[in-house]
């Protein structure tokens, strides 16, 4: 397909989300289109420089390898890059350096093509104040020819503490780097000429999340893929007290779902402090009438409310906040089932994270597909969830669905609220997001805000999504659709929106991974802040 500029060509593969997934991404990676990525990507900082150029003084970027062999041709002459060789101890190389920022080149890994251009000119640029820059890689097979992009998310500490995305080729200032090296211990070989994840971890420790950027480009080609630190998991023995959780549950009729979830929270749920309310738009199976008196008599932690009135979700969910004095909120679908004791004391758990005030959980079909692992803002113009019915042990690109991880959004059907994000977002809009994508706008309010959304996958549920209210195909709801859709376009720009959790070379069609047309170079980003 050729590319607007014609420049160069493009290919595209496209596949639908099914249980051959796994087996279909490894076969699309390892094609054809991740060759273009780069050459596209070379193409557009060639234009890039060659528009936007402008001198640098040297030096400005010190570059340690462990021979000139190592670099492409022409590295050593490019304006502000001093080439240094590589010491048994990278902080020698630190030390002997010039250069305001510092970069550690991996033996057996390779600079892509316009890296070091495109380095240079951001550092000179929009990141001229970065504490630590980051780029995407390319993933090279066993033959060193299949070729695999690692399209790496925005900043994210969640991501971090389990995942290291970071190290093998990271973009030090030289200053922070220099000051945290004597609190490090003595680094074992083979790591010893370039820092490893520690000392990321130590440099993170003083910077703010808005001067750690990603530079959206493949900056080297390397053999090794981003590898696990830990899992963080809560272990409940490790905490000695935990917060009130109300949990908040719209609701109409539905006999078995309902018993089913009121099982599982009151019977199953490991958890000290948890208050359950239904708010129940009107109910009239006298089974479930029964229930909740029957509830209530066993149960002194647990209320509800009927009042019949048009369904409204927002609505719901608004009248059982008006319920709650103090402690987090959980909201919770009626058809959701619950399948691990430990899995709210993991949502709370997250809180913990950096800026954290709310938390989704992994959700399932009952026949094992996966319904939820996040949702991401800006697809289709609208938001949608991705990995979207795939099996459920997928691991995601370089592992993210088997980590803790920051997303824009998460679906409202199990989404823990933390008492200050409530206290700071108000209620839920009740006139524009009756039904649909209430619980995107409330997520992107609170991104919006400053308050970071996490999803984990340590809480895993049943989803049977939909059953108790089925799907209204009336005329009155596509048009009620329609303006929920242009409420949620107006309201947060999500037609342009660039989520921070998703690359901005992959296509915004929902359900799909493909790369996506690209007339110049993305920029570079934090997660707070869009990059076009």
């Amino acid at each position: 397909m050729p590319d607007p500029g014609g420049k160069s060509i493009i290919y595209e593969v496209c596949f639908s989300h099914d249980r051959r997934l796994g087996l279909m991404m490894r076969r699309f990676f390892a094609s054809l289109p991740a060759r273009c990525f780069a050459r596209k990507a070379a193409v557009l900082a060639a234009a890039s420089s060659t528009a936007e150029g402008k001198q640098v003084a040297a030096p400005l970027l010190s570059l340690v390898c462990h021979k000139p062999a190592d670099l492409p041709d022409g590295a050593a002459e490019i304006a502000g890059v001093e080439c240094l060789e590589a010491s048994e101890d990278w902080r020698q190389a630190a030390e002997a350096a010039s250069g305001r920022f510092i970069a550690f080149l991996p033996e057996q890994d390779r600079l892509c093509a316009g890296a070091l251009k495109s380095l240079v000119q951001v550092l000179a640029g929009p990141a001229q104040d970065a504490g630590l820059l980051y780029g995407d890689a390319l993933l090279a097979g066993p033959d060193d020819e299949s070729l695999k992009p690692v399209l790496k998310p925005a900043f994210d500490p969640a991501l971090f503490r389990e995942i290291d995305y970071l190290s093998p080729f990271a973009v030090f200032r030289r200053d922070r780097l220099l000051a945290v090296a004597p609190a490090l211990p003595s680094p074992a070989l083979p790591l010893a000429s370039r820092p490893g994840a520690e000392a990321v971890e130590r440099v993170l420790e003083g910077l703010a999340e808005e001067d750690i950027l990603h530079l959206p480009y493949p900056l080297v080609r390397t053999a090794v893929a981003p590898q696990r630190r830990r899992e963080t998991r809560n272990v409940p023995a490790e905490r000695a007290a935990w917060p009130p959780v109300n949990v908040v549950i719209p609701s109409r009729n539905g006999f078995e779902l309902t018993s089913q979830v009121l099982r599982g929270l009151l019977d199953e749920t490991d958890y000290p402090d948890l208050k359950v309310f239904i708010q129940d738009n009107g109910s009239d199976d006298a089974r479930v009438l029964a229930l909740y008196e029957e509830t209530r008599r066993r149960f002194p932690n647990f209320s509800y409310e009927i009042i019949e009135e048009p369904f409204n979700f927002s609505r719901s969910v608004n009248r059982g906040l008006a319920k709650v004095s103090s402690g987090h909120v959980l909201l919770l679908n009626n058809d959701v089932e619950v399948t691990d004791a430990g899995w709210l004391k993991e949502m709370v758990s997250c809180l913990e994270l950096p800026r954290a005030g709310i938390v989704g959980a992994k959700l399932l079909y009952p026949d094992g597909r996966l319904q939820h692992a996040g949702v991401i803002a800006g697809m289709s113009g609208l938001a949608s969830h991705w990995y979207y019915k795939c099996y459920s042990e997928i691991p995601g690109h370089f592992g993210r669905l088997t980590a803790r991880n920051s997303l824009t959004c998460v679906t409202g059907a199990v989404m823990l609220i933390s008492e200050e994000c409530l206290a700071r977002l108000g209620p839920w809009d009740e006139e524009n997001f009756a039904v649909a994508y209430n619980d995107v706008d409330y997520c992107l309010r609170a991104y919006e805000a400053g308050i970071r959304t996490v999803w984990t996958p340590y809480a895993v549920l049943y989803h049977h999504e939909s059953v108790t209210r089925g799907k209204d195909r009336s005329r009155k709801r596509k048009t009620q659709f329609a303006a929920e859709k242009k409420a949620l376009q107006g309201l947060h720009g999500t037609k342009d929106f660039e989520d921070p959790a998703f690359s901005p070379w992959l296509s915004k069609r929902s359900g799909r991974f493909r790369f996506r047309w690209r007339r110049s170079l993305p920029a570079v980003r934090n997660w707070w802040h869009q990059a076009r």
